[in-house]
This record gives C-alpha cells, sequence and structure tokens, in this order.
C-alpha cells in the first residue's frame, strides 16, 4: 500500500468514527436530497455579509 493510500484510509477512517462529522455528512445529503442547496452566484452571496 502506498503511504498517498495509507493517509486516505486514516482519513477516511478518523471521519467514519467521528460522530459530528458524520451527523454533519447525513444533514448534508439530506439538503442535497431535497433540493436545499444554492449554486454558482446565488452560493457566493449568500456567503457575503449584508
Amino acid at each position: 500500500m502506498s503511504p498517498e493510500d495509507l493517509e486516505a484510509l486514516e482519513e477516511t477512517l478518523a471521519i467514519l468514527g467521528d460522530p459530528q462529522a458524520m451527523k454533519e455528512i447525513a444533514e448534508g445529503e439530506r439538503d442535497l436530497m431535497n433540493g436545499d442547496v444554492v449554486v454558482g452566484v446565488e452560493a457566493v452571496k449568500a456567503l457575503l455579509p449584508s
């Protein structure tokens, strides 16, 4: 196994072992499935302070 592959595997295991990260991933996936996303210029404008 290459060092890069090992590093990627370790990062994956760290994420899978982090309940908060997994909760946020699941929330993002739900948002995506529900169409609750912004794209392009909308996304940039949403990030800028009002």
